[in-house]
């Protein structure tokens, strides 16, 4: 598992110009194990750990790493972990009741999130693995890690503007990037 996406990754890397996006699946385990799956809790935490520094050597050539941390989606695989517990139905009670949402996301809406993750659209996310804590049913870490202004502010952030709030001059963002405005209704 860890070494064949390692060696993926890099194969892609080596073809992928800039706007490319490389995903990596990975798990909530990579904060927090989860009982019975003794091998993953130790390989999903080191391939998180490349996937940063996967981002951080891609970065600069305008290359995103994702990765997505799933924590109970509600799978096949996941139904089988609550069954070992015994009483598979309080298994997943006590489960939902740890999330947020007080539910177990469904394959769909992973689906979606890992799409609009991968997608042109999500252009600025900033290496991150998310808080220690799980928060909901998927967890997120995306690659970018370079600040907007480390990256020279490549491409321009909109803001939008109107009568109401005309932009004398341009707003800076975060890094001190130059912003442009966008008329309302753009």
């Amino acid at each position: 598992m860890f070494l064949g996406a390692v060696r993926l990754a890099r194969t892609a890397a080596a073809a992928l110009g800039e706007g490319g996006v490389i995903g990596f699946v990975l798990s909530g385990s990579v904060h927090e194990p989860i009982a019975g799956l003794t091998i993953s809790n130790g390989l999903r935490p080191g391939l998180a750990g490349f996937a940063k520094s996967l981002a951080d050597e891609l970065g600069p050539r305008g290359i995103r790493v994702v990765g997505v941390l799933p924590a109970r989606i509600d799978t096949d695989r996941v139904r089988e972990l609550d069954a070992l517990s015994g009483d598979a139905e309080a298994a997943r009670t006590a489960n939902e009741a740890r999330i947020p949402l007080r539910r177990y996301g469904t394959p769909e809406e992973f689906g979606k999130t890992a799409a609009f993750l991968l997608s042109p659209r999500r252009l600025v996310p900033h290496g991150h693995h998310g808080p220690g804590r799980r928060r909901g049913p998927a967890r997120l870490l995306s690659g970018r890690t370079r600040s907007r202004a480390a990256r020279g502010c490549a491409a321009p952030v909109p803001v939008r503007t109107g009568a109401a709030h005309p932009a004398p001059r341009p707003p800076r963002g975060r890094g001190g990037c130059v912003r442009t405005p966008v008329p309302r209704g753009a």
